[in-house]
């Protein structure tokens, strides 16, 4: 997988005001007609992106009214990035094993969760419940089994991290979130 480089950032960023740019031309063009709406001033001096009517639509606008917007898209983005080296990480630990064990992954992690439901307390399973109840919606019989299973993936994912040999790279996630 290759890397991004910080000039395609920079073409990224660009693409992405110029998208958001002519997004609201076309919105304009859509309520005034098309005759009243001038979109294509994206090299007009002074930050100045579009006009409509004569009244100037401005980079520092556009980029002020995202702002937020924009924040909640770079937050999300770097939680994808941790997600998937994280399910990377335990992708790779569930096939050693399961390769040590001479079954497939799928056989492995079956086993694995099985033999683990048993062993969660409910002591555990109603303070997982409790923690998230707002953010699940749902009552702890509906969830019960769904908890039961998160909870046993967790001690399975966290075992076998201890026992493997696992190296997150000092500074790799600030890498990531950096390079792309």
């Amino acid at each position: 997988m290759r890397a991004l480089t910080t000039p395609t950032v920079h073409n990224l960023r660009r693409l992405l005001l110029l998208t958001a740019s002519l997004g609201v031309g076309v919105v304009l063009w859509f309520v005034l007609g098309e005759s009243e709406a001038v979109v294509a001033d994206v090299s007009g001096g002074h930050g100045v992106l579009a006009r409509v009517n004569g009244v100037a639509i401005t980079e520092a606008e556009v980029l002020a009214a995202t702002a937020a917007e924009l924040r909640q898209l770079e937050t999300r983005r770097q939680e994808i990035l941790d997600g998937y080296l994280d399910a990377k990480v335990r992708a790779l630990l569930i096939e050693t094993a399961a390769r040590q064990r001479g079954v497939s992954p799928k056989q492995f992690l079956d086993a694995e969760i099985e033999a683990r439901l048993a062993e969660i307390p409910q002591a555990r399973v109603d303070a997982f419940y409790e923690a998230r109840k707002d953010a699940l919606g749902q009552p702890l019989e509906d969830v019960e089994n769904q908890i039961r299973e998160t909870l046993a993936r967790q001690d399975l994912f966290a075992e076998l991290a201890a026992s493997g040999d696992v190296e997150i790279v000092d500074g790799a996630r600030e890498r990531l979130r950096s390079n792309t």
